[in-house]
């Protein structure tokens, strides 16, 4: 009896071996190393999948060497693929304390010619053009991301219709936040970035050091009042683009890609059911319509 007692408690103990070892083959990574100000909605999208899923247990990871069973990536790219979860916008910044806040041409918003102005080198015809015409320099030392990864950049660029090579100021290797970080300390930045970190999570205010210049979000032509209102806290950027049919912003996809049958669920469901947890974050639906500068 002690033998079959004990034969008993090795089959139970190598079953609760097998159990743990399943649970444990359930754990999967997804790496944000590429698309890092995209953390805290993949957070939060993961913890709403996983109520109502509880088996699946996932970890957000960055770091270079880092393996990860899916990769967040960033695009210049509009158009919405089957591995698409959503889009970021990006506006351009300044310091608070900036003395292009005193010029009442932006103080009105950027039109496409003046943020062109802003942001690009001129030919020199045109330059000899614009100072004839008695066009007066605008003050403030642009800021922008260089490198293979600056897909922000790249978005930017687009929309101005330039190459990032031709932006004015001065180029740093990094990502958005060290952008951001450099607009926050620096009296004359002029910049852009994504509304994921230009506004707080708490507060919806843009974050201490920053203020946001206001652009023709709808691509009507025109800046409106209620898109100056917009720019000024984070709920009312994601409602304007709630209400409005087409957004015109400068924007790129995100991406999840994967070979894990149990991460194409969460992608799948983060298509579908998720998207409205993507507002909070500053962050456009998956299947928005967009329209390109023209």
């Amino acid at each position: 009896m002690e033998k079959v007692n004990n034969l008993r408690l090795a089959v139970l103990t190598a079953t609760i071996s097998l159990v743990a070892v399943g649970t444990q083959a359930q754990t999967f990574r997804i790496s944000v190393q590429d698309a890092q100000f995209t953390q805290p909605a993949i957070e939060r999208l993961v913890a709403e999948y996983s109520k109502q899923n509880p088996s699946f247990h996932v970890e957000v990871v960055k770091g270079a060497k880092v393996e990860a069973d899916a990769i967040v990536s960033l695009s210049a790219d509009v158009n919405s693929h089957e591995t698409t979860v959503g889009h970021f916008v990006v506006l351009p910044v300044v310091n608070d304390h900036n003395a292009l806040l005193n010029v009442k041409q932006v103080q009105r918003g950027l039109s496409g010619k003046l943020e062109q102005q802003l942001f690009v080198e001129r030919e020199l015809e045109e330059e000899i053009e614009a100072r004839e015409s008695g066009e007066k320099e605008l003050p403030g030392t642009v800021y922008s991301i260089t490198g293979r990864k600056s897909v922000t950049t790249q978005v930017l660029a687009r929309q101005l219709q330039t190459a990032p090579s031709r932006f004015k100021g001065k180029r740093i290797m990094g990502r958005e936040e060290n952008l951001l970080d450099i607009v926050r300390n620096t009296s004359d930045a002029v910049s852009y970035n994504v509304a994921s970190l230009i506004y707080d999570a708490e507060s919806r205010q843009p974050v201490n050091g920053v203020a946001v210049l206001a652009v023709d979000l709808d691509g009507n032509g025109k800046i409106t009042n209620e898109e100056r209102d917009a720019v000024g806290n984070l709920d009312a950027l994601t409602a304007f683009f709630a209400t409005h049919s087409t957004s015109a912003a400068p924007v790129g996809t995100i991406d999840i890609h994967t070979e894990n049958a149990n991460l194409q669920n969460f992608i799948n469901w983060t298509r579908a059911e998720g998207q409205n947890i993507l507002a909070h974050f500053g962050l456009l639906k998956a299947a928005r319509q967009l329209a390109l500068a023209k």
